[in-house]
């Protein structure tokens, strides 16, 4: 396997992420919306993608705060 460099992988991952997921895919909005635009990801992205904002939640704020607001 090819191993690449912290910046490629990174931009590998974005790049992938960017052509599925739009900015209409609000994490915050209780449409469903962005559980829908991350479903049909790789396993590993999807479960980032799922938990970066619980992460960022809980760094910022507190877990009451973090399911008050999270759609």
């Amino acid at each position: 396997m090819l191993a690449l460099a912290d910046e490629e992988l990174l931009k590998k991952i974005f790049s992938v992420l960017s052509k599925s997921v739009t900015s209409v895919a609000d994490p915050y909005s209780e449409d469903g919306s962005y559980a829908a635009a991350i479903a049909s990801q790789p396993t590993g992205l999807r479960a980032m993608a799922a938990t970066h904002h619980l992460d960022i939640s809980l760094t910022m704020d507190d877990i009451g705060w973090h399911f008050l607001n999270f759609g």
